[in-house]
């Protein structure tokens, strides 16, 4: 499905639309016009060779609960300018399998986000803004290539799970020992 295609076919929905599927289709660029689905509350993306996410293709999604961009592995940037902060109801972000550099402190800011699957991409850090998300309750960055996660992390009290595993972790933050929820913390295959 091509963006000028497909896509700028569902205008006519727009309005209505909550849940808008365009997994594993050939679309490199999520397209502006996304961001007149303002109803939306689902955004499936994932298994295709997304480059990038354009300047306001998530404006003004308010309503966005679910982001999956995974298995793009293109992706090397989840840049705040695509609108990102308007996400405001964001709880689930799927970004597995691409090849982001980093994670955006906008998305820890986001008041309602619980779960990140950042897992298999290219980070190098877990930036310290981790600790501003008081709700998360999943975190799962194996498979990157982190040395370290941020003291930080002792923030999110309600994390649960904390999946750091096949990075070259040698050592994990003190904080972790005081997350008073966390109940699985898999960190296995790290080798310095």
């Amino acid at each position: 499905m091509g963006v000028g295609g497909g896509v700028d076919e569902v205008a006519p929905l727009a309005a209505r639309l909550t849940t808008l599927n365009l997994f594993l289709n050939e679309l490199t660029v999520l397209p502006s016009c996304v961001a007149s689905c303002t109803g939306l509350e689902r955004l499936l993306v994932g298994a295709n060779p997304l480059t990038a996410l354009a300047p306001g293709c998530l404006a003004g999604l308010t309503r966005l609960t679910v982001l999956d961009v995974g298995y793009s592995d293109a992706l090397d940037e989840l840049a705040a300018a695509s609108g990102l902060p308007d996400c405001t109801s964001l709880s689930v972000l799927r970004a597995g399998n691409g090849r982001l550099p980093s994670l955006p402190d906008a998305l820890w800011a986001l008041p309602a986000l619980t779960e990140v699957h950042a897992y298999g991409n290219c980070l190098t850090e877990v930036a310290p803004a981790v600790g501003g998300a008081a709700r998360l309750t999943t975190l799962n960055v194996g498979r990157n290539s982190l040395t370290a996660l941020p003291d930080a992390l002792g923030g999110c009290a309600a994390l649960e799970v904390l999946h750091a595993y096949e990075n070259v972790l040698t050592a994990l933050p003190g904080s972790v020992a005081d997350l008073p929820r966390l109940r699985v913390l898999n960190v296995d295959f790290n080798q310095a």
